[in-house]
């Protein structure tokens, strides 16, 4: 209206003609605006999602209006739902889960990864900017549990902020030994124009500098002394099968058990089929109580194919642990930085200390089946068992 509405802009009234002309335009785009917020957060609220899906997720229908949109989990989104298994499970850095990804032909990068984690969008919850604050049920299908998403990112918020993104596979002692003198984890830095790394504290003036392959080299030497003896392997083996046996025996009572249930539920939905076939009950009470009754025995399905163990995946499982614990110092050289964290804080839960002045590294608990295993070589080969773990280069 105000622009074609003539006005003569010379004057003071025709001014002020068209301010006036120039308002009633910018009210009436402001209540249409309005009108638009109120009509989204409605929509919002109950559980449909207004713009596009994030990446795993495909809108079939998306000419439709957004109360007929069909959100579906893509090919990528099958792959994300894996990656939220490993991340919950601790199994890969997100960097690795990253590479994992790309494999599979997933095109992602590590912070777009953190966002995806980070996104209540897939436990099935809706937040916008349009309602701050509130949190609603989508409608859509989720990739994890809401359950699953809370402790995936608890587990995120109890980390040490700069663990991930400082990994580096030539310091892979860096955050989890510490400094004797003030008890911080020991950071490192690599000298570009000899190419070198070096440990050191983060506090100014503690312990200075520590060269990290003489390091890595004596704590190798410190892993030798829990690496298996080839004269112990049968006598490990033998053990570890039996063990493995009796704690089966629990774990086959839990599987008749999980058979039982499962053969009940099975029971109960094909009644519920049949009752729906010649008609004594209702579409709805046949669409609640089948579903439910399904989403059970998946759970169960689930479980039993995670628990079920063969006596060659058990032998191979033995055998490969044992290769491990026979070259533990070799092994550890080719682990990945979070890999090698993993390991560091299975041999020694409480972690360990470097000590400047002394030059050696100290632990207060060692993984009760390496120290075992320690003890024994050590009475094979007539030496005393010592407190001390003796790191023997040189200071720089």
């Amino acid at each position: 209206m105000a622009v074609t509405q003539y006005t003569e802009t010379d004057t003071a009234a025709g001014k002020f003609q068209q301010g006036m002309f120039y308002m009633f335009s910018q009210f009436d785009n402001e209540q249409r605006r309005d009108k638009t917020k109120v009509g989204m957060k409605d929509l919002v609220r109950k559980g449909y999602w207004l713009w596009t899906p994030p990446i795993g997720y495909e809108n079939k229908k998306v000419h439709s209006k957004a109360v007929d949109w069909d959100i579906q989990i893509t090919e990528e989104g099958k792959q994300l739902q894996k990656a939220f298994k490993w991340r919950l499970n601790n199994e890969f850095s997100n960097a690795e889960i990253v590479r994992k990804l790309n494999r599979l032909g997933v095109n992602i990068n590590e912070r777009r990864l953190g966002e995806v984690f980070k996104n209540p969008y897939y436990c099935g919850i809706l937040t916008t900017k349009l309602l701050p604050g509130e949190v609603h049920e989508g409608k859509h299908k989720p990739l994890i549990s809401q359950k699953e998403f809370l402790r995936l990112n608890q587990i995120e918020l109890t980390m040490h902020p700069k663990e991930h993104k400082n990994e580096n596979d030539h310091l892979p002692l860096r955050q989890f030994i510490l400094c004797n003198e003030c008890n911080k984890p020991l950071s490192g830095f690599e000298v570009k124009a000899k190419r070198l790394y070096y440990y050191k504290c983060r506090t100014n003036g503690c312990i200075g500098t520590k060269n990290a392959n003489q390091l890595h080299e004596d704590f190798e030497k410190v892993l030798k002394q829990y690496e298996l003896k080839p004269v112990l392997i049968e006598v490990i083996k033998d053990v570890m099968t039996y063990v493995f046996s009796e704690v089966s025996k629990e774990d086959e009572s839990d599987y008749k058990t999980i058979k039982t249930n499962l053969t009940q539920l099975k029971n109960k939905l094909d009644k519920i089929e049949e009752r729906y076939a010649i008609g004594e009950i209702s579409n709805e009470i046949y669409a609640k109580f089948s579903k439910q009754y399904i989403e059970e025995i998946d759970a169960l399905n689930e479980i039993l194919g995670s628990n079920r163990n063969t006596n060659s995946n058990l032998e191979f499982c033995i055998n490969k642990a044992l290769d491990f614990c026979k070259n533990i110092s070799k092994h550890w050289r080719s682990m990945s930085f979070y890999e090698n964290q993993k390991f560091l804080k299975l041999l020694f839960p409480r972690g360990l200390w470097y000590c400047k002045k002394n030059d050696r590294v100290q632990t207060s608990e060692v993984n009760v089946i390496f120290d075992l295993i320690s003890t024994l070589s050590r009475s094979l080969n007539g030496v005393k068992k010592k407190n001390w773990l003796k790191i023997t280069s040189s200071p720089i």
